[in-house]
């Protein structure tokens, strides 16, 4: 999550609400002010709820309340607060830095960098601007210049300990691992009790396997904070990786103390159950994981090979139908369903499951390898089961003054197929020749070549700024000449869609149909 949002509070704003005829404005204002300082969010609500009933022309209490509503998770609500208040004074520029901040987690990525480039005009030299700026160039992958945002806040604000760590998150996410710890400990000396820094660095040396020195610093995390689920959840795989099986399950069992309904956990010891031969115990954990994750792939999977070492045919041939309804290119769940309807006779759903695997590994096959090798490679249910270790708080998959973290998994499923702009004519054509296209798709895109260059890929093309600007740009003034364009706005949606501005992108969509 972001961290709590830095209140500026002007206490000479407090002498500029007369009294009310029969509402103290002045009190109303101090006592959510309070609260706020206070993080007793629910209690700041309902007072500058009064204020905005009886005084409605006031900025700050539309902003203050925005405020509140961020941290308790209302995101759109404080959105709109920020929006009224920005109305109501345009140069104010904590509005658009925490509008930006609340559209950031909403995924709505573009509006957000609008919002903070509006911000660092009006206040050029504000370090947590560009900290938060970074932030979501983050989220966008784009890491260079994130490092260039975090770089300008350290030169505005050399002491600013969330500047030194999200660089080192970007660094880190670039593998540049030295660098990333250097920033690490430099935030941590500006900020010795900040948990979430040693986590970090933690997890970095886990990368580099230095399995001792991570181990370390998940300790001091936890003697900082002793409630901190996400410090038992990496100490548990530093613990793995040096041999502390024993450790790494009281860990994880400690971490569902404090969030009983995380379901990573609950498939990590599952994992580890199952090599300690500990089967029922393993299958009742993926069944607490399927509970709250009903549409995790690898989860079937693994428990299907479970009750598969354990000669339950039929419930593994279940659990395997059910990871390929999900994910119907999965070799590995085809050709252990195989295997297992082998073992009850049914040898033609044996053969045709065989044979699919087959024909799936042979079209995913581009770098010319033995079809026999990858194949024994996807039937080693092992090369499926691996820890996974997710650098997130477990729910909202964010940390440390919004950093978004992928996982770190042996295998994933092929990419997804999706609509994307195709910058360069010779991929487009490459795609077409490939047989990675829709028909009808193709013959549109190609009568409207003038704007449209797009097609279906499983590959990430990433848009820079400018050039998401400058295709919104020539949707936009097509709009503007025909306001009913669907051309434009399928278009616009795909452009979003992107840059993951996912809001927008619906939005588009839904003009276009």
């Amino acid at each position: 999550m972001y961290q709590i949002i830095r209140l500026v509070l002007f206490l000479c704003l407090l002498n500029a609400y007369p009294l009310g005829a029969q509402v103290n404005i002045k009190h109303f204002m101090a006592m959510g002010k309070n609260a706020l300082m206070e993080k007793n969010y629910n209690k700041a609500l309902k007072n500058f709820n009064v204020v905005i009933k009886h005084k409605p022309d006031l900025f700050e209490p539309y902003f203050l309340r925005g405020v509140a509503k961020y941290n308790l998770g209302d995101y759109q609500g404080g959105d709109m607060d920020f929006t009224k208040s920005i109305r109501m004074h345009p140069m104010y520029s904590h509005a658009y830095h925490y509008r930006g901040v609340t559209r950031d987690q909403q995924f709505d990525y573009h509006s957000a960098l609008q919002d903070f480039d509006k911000a660092l005009e009006l206040d050029p030299f504000n370090a947590d601007i560009y900290v938060s700026r970074g932030a979501t160039r983050i989220h966008m992958k784009s890491y260079i210049n994130a490092i260039e945002d975090f770089d300008q806040a350290i030169k505005y604000d050399v002491n600013n300990p969330l500047a030194y760590l999200n660089r080192a998150i970007a660094k880190h996410l670039l593998k540049d691992y030295e660098s990333a710890i250097n920033d690490c400990n430099k935030a941590i000396m500006l900020d010795y009790f900040n948990t979430r820094t040693y986590i970090k660095r933690g997890v970095i040396k886990l990368e580099i396997e230095d399995y001792s020195g991570a181990l370390d610093d998940f300790q001091q995390a936890i003697k900082l904070d002793t409630d901190d689920p996400y410090a038992y959840f990496n100490r548990a795989m530093a613990k793995i990786y040096l041999g502390d099986t024993t450790g790494a399950i009281a860990d994880y069992n400690q971490v569902l103390e404090l969030d009983p309904y995380n379901a990573l956990t609950y498939y990590n010891l599952a994992l580890l159950k199952t090599d300690l031969g500990e089967f029922k115990a393993a299958i009742n954990d993926y069944n607490k994981v399927l509970m709250l994750n009903p549409d995790n792939v690898y989860t079937y999977y693994n428990r299907a090979t479970v009750k598969h070492r354990i000669e339950d045919y039929k419930g593994a041939i279940n659990d395997y139908s059910k990871a390929i309804e999900l994910f119907p290119d999965f070799a590995g769940a085809f050709i252990n369903r195989s295997a297992a309807k082998s073992s009850i006779n049914d040898q033609r759903g044996a053969k045709n499951d065989y044979e699919q695997a087959i024909a799936i590994i042979n079209a995913l096959n581009i770098k010319g390898e033995d079809s026999e090798k990858i194949l024994e490679k996807y039937a080693d249910s092992a090369y499926f089961h691996k820890i996974i270790r997710f650098e997130a708080d477990f729910r909202s998959g964010r940390i440390a003054e919004g950093e978004m973290e992928k996982p770190d998994m042996s295998i994933e499923p092929e990419p997804q197929f999706l609509v994307q702009y195709f910058k360069d004519e010779k991929f487009y054509v490459k795609q077409k020749r490939s047989g990675h296209f829709v028909k009808k798709l193709f013959e549109y895109a190609s009568k409207k070549n003038d704007i449209l260059l797009v097609g279906i890929t499983n590959q990430q093309i990433q848009l820079t700024q400018e050039e998401t600007e400058k295709q919104l740009k020539i949707a936009d003034s097509i709009i503007i000449y025909n306001p009913f364009s669907h051309q434009a706005f399928l278009y616009k949606g795909i452009i979003n869609g992107m840059v993951k501005n996912y809001n927008s992108a619906i939005s588009a969509f839904n003009r276009a149909i």
